[in-house]
Parts: structure tokens; C-alpha cells; sequence
């Protein structure tokens, strides 16, 4: 048996509650997206974001990823892309770009097993059969309900390796989407952030991504967006109280965002649909 820690230990315990309970995940009994349900369901559609304390995030990167490109400080592309979220919020350093985070690649077949003590950056080679192939990547994450919002306890990030080719290369003319790119997308995901609902605005959280887009630096919409989702101060509601004060066990949220390359981008939390994205891809 493969030991796991205190802290691996708890958060298995979450995963396999979040089966067992009212609230499970049913994304894995679905054979593709378009057999989970399509009518998003707007009470779901909570803020998501850390308790600002788990900041800096230290976030692993699978070994098997091209980190040999450095800046001049001596930052790798992801360090990079991450260090450009920081920049955005002068009170807050929402990851730690001091080290180099590395751990080997994690290949699962079920989401909830990417559940442990790190959050992760990993590749697929084997793509997700409930989740679809037009899906370039997804932040997975879990979360709990604080009723107005919900707080996050653990996210990973997952390309799809099976379907797509990525490159570091920015004059890179093959049928290849800029890596980088894809990775400020999916790391403004996992510290909360959502897709911006507006086409017209310049944002690295626009749902789609063109084969060649080259968009690693952040537009002021996302510096914005971040430091008021970590500005706001959110009421927590009679009824989340008093679950507190009777001390009724805390109801987890396991939830994923896509980044399709078709541009129809879906939000899932517990295996349903709640919120949709859709924008015309530019077809390069």
C-alpha cells in the first residue's frame, strides 16, 4: 500500500465522501460532456477563490514538460507566467516563484485521484473519456461551500496531450498551441478567476485559444478581475451559521473549467453544468 500523509489522507477522505454523499461527482459516469446536463444551473455559479493565508502557492510541475527556457532571472516559462499573476496584486503573491517545483507526471483515469498534497500541473496522454477531445485543457479543483462563495482547498491543472501539441516556441508554425499561453489561462483558473463573458474584452480569460494566439502577458481586465475577487468581502448567510454552530460536516464542491479549442467552454461542478461559455475561434 502506498503510504500517503496526513494531509494526502484527508483529502482522499474528501474525494471519497464527495462519491458517497448527496453531493457526488458524477462527471466519470458520463461518457463525453454532451451526456452531462446542458441547462446551467445559476445557484452554482458561486465566486471561487483561497483563503488568502494558503498564499504562495506552491504549484508542481510534471517533470516531463520543456523547463529549460529561463528569463533573466532565472524563472522557466511556467515561473514565468505565474510571476506575471503576482505582478497583478501588489498585497497578495498568490505563487511562490522562488524554486523550481518539479514531480512526476501524474496520469489518471479518474479526477478525484489527482486529490493529494500538491497542486499540480500535469499532462494527459490518455484524454479524460468523460470530458470530450475538443478540450485543450481543465483546471480540476475542490472546493468548499461557504455559501456566498465557495473556498478553495485544492486544483490542478490537466493539457490534453492525447488530442493537442503544445510549444514553448513563439514562431512555431505547426498546428501547435503556444504552452505558456494555455498555462496563464489555466493558472488564472486555479487561484479562481472564471472566463471573462465578454468577446470584445482583451483578457488571457477569454474561453478560446487559436492555434498561434501568443497571449502570456495579462491585459488590465485580469489584474483587475483578481484583485477584486481577493478585495471583496463576502456575508456568510444565516443558514451557513448556523451549519457551523451545530456543527454539521461541510458540504465539498469538486468542480472542473475547460478550455476547449472549439471555444464552447463549460463549467462543472458535481457533474453539472454550471455555466457556459461560447466564442467564435479563429480558424488558423
Amino acid at each position: 500500500m502506498k503510504f500517503q500523509t496526513p494531509n494526502q489522507q484527508l483529502l482522499r477522505y474528501i474525494a471519497i465522501s464527495i462519491l458517497l454523499v448527496g453531493t457526488s461527482c458524477n462527471v466519470k459516469e458520463a461518457s463525453s460532456t454532451n451526456a452531462l446536463s446542458s441547462s446551467p444551473n445559476s445557484t452554482s455559479s458561486a465566486s471561487l477563490r483561497w483563503n488568502s493565508a494558503r498564499f504562495p502557492l506552491k504549484v508542481y510541475v510534471a517533470n516531463n514538460f520543456d523547463l529549460s527556457e529561463k528569463d533573466s532571472n532565472s524563472r522557466n516559462l511556467m515561473q514565468q507566467v505565474q510571476h506575471n499573476w503576482n505582478e497583478a496584486d501588489s498585497a497578495r503573491t498568490y505563487f511562490d516563484v522562488s524554486t523550481e517545483y518539479t514531480v512526476a507526471n501524474k496520469e489518471y483515469t479518474e479526477l478525484e485521484d489527482f486529490l493529494d498534497s500538491e497542486v499540480g500541473i500535469y499532462r494527459a496522454s490518455s484524454w479524460f473519456s468523460f470530458i470530450g477531445s475538443g478540450v485543450l485543457a481543465i483546471t480540476s479543483y475542490l472546493a468548499e461551500d461557504r455559501g456566498s462563495y465557495r473556498e478553495m482547498l485544492h486544483a490542478d491543472i490537466i493539457i490534453n496531450d492525447e488530442i493537442f501539441t503544445f510549444t514553448n516556441d513563439t514562431t512555431d508554425n505547426t498546428s501547435a498551441y503556444d504552452l505558456p499561453s494555455v498555462m496563464i489561462h489555466e493558472l488564472g483558473h486555479l487561484i479562481g478567476l472564471k472566463h471573462t463573458t465578454s468577446s470584445s474584452t482583451p483578457s488571457v480569460m477569454q474561453p478560446s485559444l487559436g492555434r498561434h494566439d501568443v497571449q502570456r502577458s495579462l491585459q488590465a481586465y485580469d489584474s483587475v478581475a483578481i484583485r477584486e475577487l481577493y478585495n471583496a468581502t463576502f456575508s456568510i448567510s444565516a443558514s451557513e451559521t448556523l451549519a457551523i454552530t451545530a456543527g454539521n460536516k461541510p458540504r465539498y464542491i469538486h468542480g472542473y473549467m475547460e478550455l476547449r479549442a472549439d471555444g464552447n467552454c463549460v463549467h462543472y461542478q458535481d457533474g453539472k453544468v454550471v455555466e457556459v461559455h461560447q466564442v467564435k475561434v479563429k480558424s488558423n
